[in-house]
């Protein structure tokens, strides 16, 4: 039997998504709260936030079952076919809606298409999306974040010149039967 074909799912997409104690502080108080969050939780650019029933939904298995392997993820804008590579994240239904994904600025724009009026804004913009496993190498090679990107191909250049070497080391070595 094939793979089964998913169909698309449409999400709002958000950036700017702040999990934060600070919502139920009001003046000074919120005011540190907020530093401290974003000096202390940083927003992984390589990272989607969803529900986490989505990943069932999506993929046909808990996500409780899953390891950090099982997370990497092409998303893919299907009207656009522009899409980004990201590792998923689940959190509970009372952070994120079900038809709600977050995930950085950039991957945002990537998917939901560059707008001036919208870049800082959470919109309620509806984009059909399509989701699909990723292995290690297609997602580091095609990450994000540039430094790991850089250096991942870099890795992969120098372990294909070290064998090249080695062989070119070791053919004279070797004799030629006639």
């Amino acid at each position: 039997m094939g793979k089964q074909k998913r169909e698309p799912k449409s999400f709002k997409i958000k950036s700017g998504f702040v999990y934060s104690k600070a919502d139920e502080m009001s003046g000074q108080d919120a005011m540190l709260q907020k530093i401290y969050d974003a000096v202390s939780h940083p927003i992984d650019a390589d990272t989607v936030y969803m529900y986490s029933k989505n990943y069932e939904k999506i993929f046909g298995k808990p996500l409780k079952e899953t390891d950090r392997k099982s997370r990497f993820m092409k998303i893919t804008n299907v009207q656009t076919g522009k899409s980004v590579y990201r590792t998923f994240r689940g959190v509970s239904s009372g952070v994120l809606s079900s038809d709600t994904i977050y995930m950085d600025s950039d991957g945002r724009n990537i998917l939901e298409g560059f707008n001036e009026d919208l870049a800082n804004k959470n919109t309620d913009v509806q984009v059909p999306l399509a989701f699909k496993k990723a292995g290690w190498l297609s997602y580091y090679w095609h990450t994000s974040n540039t430094m790991v990107r850089i250096t991942f191909r870099l890795g992969i250049v120098s372990f294909l010149l070290g064998l090249v070497s080695l062989v070119v080391g070791i053919i004279p070595f070797i004799k030629v039967v006639k």
